[in-house]
């Protein structure tokens, strides 16, 4: 059963529209919830007696029984909004589609095909392409569209973006892909109405990268960011990059020879310094903008 008092007006209407087929005009034209919740009850009292209704087939020719119209067993179809919604969908994942307990995109893919209808389209749009001057930060948009009856379909998108700092080695080594697979699955989740529910893809533990391709030492992406955020551009915050490197007690003559899990903690120090300046020490102000012709050869 629902439990209409704590349903908001939106959800109500996106019931209208997706499960009763409603068309947007339509349902606007409603005003106030007690009469769209009136008009849900209607509607899912029609489908509870749809499916206790037989027709009849060759043995049967459908006609009443009185005793069993005042017995009616089955339950109507499961909605997205029902409480237990979340635990229906989950139980329609394959255990070679589930990570952790996270459904792969893949997986949301099969499952969301199965339980909302067929995808009409999934497209790509990378707001954002990765740069030095950005980090090398992508960003993406995706765009998935299901087709419901015959004349509507629905769309979702999902938005995601990928950068060293967000995301674990190695998926950060390809960030526009990256960042379309955590994008497909947060359209796909929308779609389902997934709650408290990430991808694998999303937190990071699902990949074609083999681990092996983790860099030992510093990349030259990791190198560009430090100096992005050191130096004394607008994003910059006035750092001596070598000052910094040793001030935190990385004894090496060359940035190229820090290893790949000092150079991630260099990058948090710096991230929390751009939350509060205050915390910058004096030692190391004064950002040094040929620091490279020393220290980075």
């Amino acid at each position: 059963m629902r439990d209409f008092a704590k349903m908001r007006v939106e959800e109500l209407r996106e019931i209208l529209k997706l499960d009763y087929g409603y068309k947007e005009e339509m349902i606007n034209s409603i005003k106030g919830k007690a009469m769209i919740v009136d008009l849900v009850k209607k509607e899912d009292d029609k489908a509870v007696l749809a499916d206790a209704v037989s027709f009849g087939d060759e043995s049967n020719n459908g006609d009443f029984i009185p005793e069993n119209m005042t017995n009616i067993s089955k339950k109507p179809k499961l909605k997205p909004y029902n409480p237990t919604w979340n635990d229906h969908v989950m139980e329609q994942f394959l255990p070679d589609e589930l990570i952790d307990g996270r459904p792969t995109v893949d997986g949301l893919r099969r499952v969301a095909e199965n339980l909302l209808g067929t995808i009409l389209e999934i497209s790509s749009t990378v707001i954002q392409v990765p740069t030095h001057e950005n980090g090398m930060r992508a960003t993406v948009k995706v765009s998935v569209i299901f087709e419901y009856t015959t004349n509507q379909s629905q769309k979702y998108e999902g938005v995601a973006d990928v950068c060293e700092l967000n995301a674990k080695s190695p998926y950060y080594l390809h960030p526009t892909s990256t960042a379309e697979t955590k994008a497909e699955g947060r359209a796909l989740r929308k779609a389902l109405k997934l709650r408290r529910i990430l991808s694998a893809e999303e937190m990071g533990t699902s990949t074609n990268i083999p681990e092996s391709n983790a860099p030992a030492n510093i990349t030259d992406t990791q190198i560009t960011f430090i100096d992005l955020m050191c130096g004394n551009t607008m994003r910059g915050m006035n750092i001596d990059v070598v000052k910094l490197v040793h001030y935190y007690g990385y004894d090496v003559t060359n940035i190229k020879k820090l290893k790949h899990e000092d150079s991630l903690a260099l990058q948090k120090i710096l991230s929390d310094f751009q939350n509060d300046t205050t915390k910058i020490p004096i030692e190391i102000i004064g950002y040094d903008a040929g620091w490279r012709n020393t220290f980075a050869i």
